[in-house]
């Protein structure tokens, strides 16, 4: 059985999906893990004409949205780490290994890597909430090598971007809320909804 499970929401967007891919199949151990890709309902192609194994490839016959596509790829996972990762992203070598070593601490529930933009500035590294109660994305904009993003620690919610979440703890929160269709906040309501139930969610600014 593999460790992670990869899920990948897919909306058209087929070069940034391919890149993404090419990347994750140069930077993972296959035996460690599998690749979901989920397309929703995708107007310029239809996934499941386009690829096939190594790959779980499925496809919705409606438009239902990021949560409901993420829950979906949910369903056909068989290993007990789920990474919900958008099509957008590229893996930088050794990820891996920092993200899952991650919940050998048993509080941490929920887990995300640093995200960067292509000009190496942060786009992510966990997120707080402001004064108004507002989430917001801790150093958005910052340097990449920026001291204080660079180190490990229990943070409010990490983006649904790129979220590693132990399957038993999804499954019994019933997956993402699929009232947030647009793709925003289903990723922190997640978090918040883990925290109650005991699972603490982990920013590992190593992956």
């Amino acid at each position: 059985m593999p460790l992670v499970s990869i899920i990948i929401p897919v909306f058209n967007q087929l070069p940034c999906l391919m890149k993404c891919v090419q990347s994750l199949t140069q930077t993972v151990d296959p035996l460690a893990t599998e690749i979901i890709l989920v397309d929703d309902c995708s107007t310029d192609f239809n996934l499941t004409e386009l690829m096939g194994a190594p790959f779980k490839v499925g496809r919705s016959p409606e438009n239902r949205g990021f949560a409901a596509t993420c829950n979906a790829g949910a369903m056909q996972a068989t290993s007990p780490l789920l990474f919900f990762l958008n099509s957008d992203t590229l893996a930088k070598p050794n990820w891996l290994v920092p993200m899952v070593k991650a919940f050998d601490d048993p509080q941490v529930g929920i887990a995300g890597p640093k995200l960067l933009f292509p000009d190496g500035n942060i786009q992510s590294c966990g997120g707080l909430f402001d004064a108004g109660r507002g989430p917001y994305h801790r150093f958005l904009g910052y340097a990449g090598p920026y001291k204080l993003a660079n180190i490990p620690e229990y943070v409010s919610w990490i983006t649904g971007a790129a979220q590693m979440v132990r399957r038993d703890l999804f499954m019994r929160l019933g997956g993402y809320d699929e009232g947030y269709r647009s793709g925003y906040f289903e990723d922190v309501d997640l978090c918040m909804r883990a925290a109650i139930a005991g699972g603490r969610t982990w920013y590992e600014s190593r992956a």
